[in-house]
């Protein structure tokens, strides 16, 4: 039996020590020369594109346009005046009757006075005219009957009165007597006017005047002085009677 060779003994690579011993620095060197080249093929690849960030920007809506301004009104248009109708012409067998002019009518001097009559219950013959302003004796006798009517503006007695006391108010001079002696007063005035303006009377104070001679002597030569306005319009009677107002006062100019 001793004489019987022993079969060779078989063991792995795992478990050789031999083989471990070899096969183990071989590994690592490998290893270290497959990372060199790696690492040197990173090294000379260029480097990676960095996309640049995406910038967001929010658009805002234009704002809505301004509303156009409003039209201006329409001028209205004017109303068309009414048209008048075409005066027609006369009939063929009529003619247009001429205008008759305004007959003028003849002044006669007597008593205008409805209630006289031509033929008084005393006797007497009065004489009917339609204005007092002339001499019957230098006009021929008309009957009462034909007597025509005078028609015009009648006389504004409050107009006149004002224009005249304007006149005398222009006339009138303070006496330097009556200023010294600070004397003061009012009369009134009788003035009876022609048609013309002229005085048909001397002028007269009416009561007792201004009560100051020296006033009143003033009033007179200012009514006497002055010039008044003709009569214009229709009057009752001639002349006609004015009273007229005048005053004195410190106060006057």
């Amino acid at each position: 039996m001793a004489d019987q060779q022993l079969a060779p003994v078989t063991t792995s690579f795992w478990t050789n020590d031999e083989g471990w011993q070899v096969a183990w620095p071989a590994a690592i060197g490998l290893a270290i020369v497959v990372h060199a080249f790696a690492f040197m093929g990173a090294a000379k690849s260029p480097p990676k594109k960095v996309d640049p960030p995406i910038e967001m920007a929010i658009a805002m809506p234009p704002p809505p346009p301004e509303p156009p301004p409003p039209e201006p009104e329409k001028p209205k248009p004017k109303p068309k005046p009414k048209e008048l109708p075409p005066e027609l012409p006369p009939p063929p067998n009529e003619t247009t009757p001429p205008e008759t002019p305004p007959t003028e009518v003849q002044p006669v001097t007597g008593v205008t006075d409805d209630s006289v009559v031509a033929n008084s219950n005393s006797g007497m013959n009065v004489r009917v005219g339609n204005t007092t302003f002339g001499n019957p004796d230098d006009e021929p006798f008309t009957k009462p009957e034909e007597v025509q009517q005078i028609t015009g503006p009648t006389f504004d007695l409050s107009a006149y009165r004002k224009t005249v006391f304007d006149i005398l108010n222009r006339e009138k001079r303070y006496p330097r007597k009556a200023r010294v002696l600070q004397l003061q007063g009012r009369c009134v005035v009788n003035l009876a006017l022609n048609r013309d303006g002229s005085l048909a009377e001397e002028p007269k104070l009416l009561g007792k005047g201004t009560g100051h001679p020296v006033l009143d002597e003033e009033c007179l030569r200012m009514a006497k002085s002055v010039r008044y306005p003709a009569i214009v319009g229709e009057v009752t009677e001639l002349p006609v009677r004015v009273r007229q107002p005048i005053e004195f006062t410190i106060l006057d100019p």
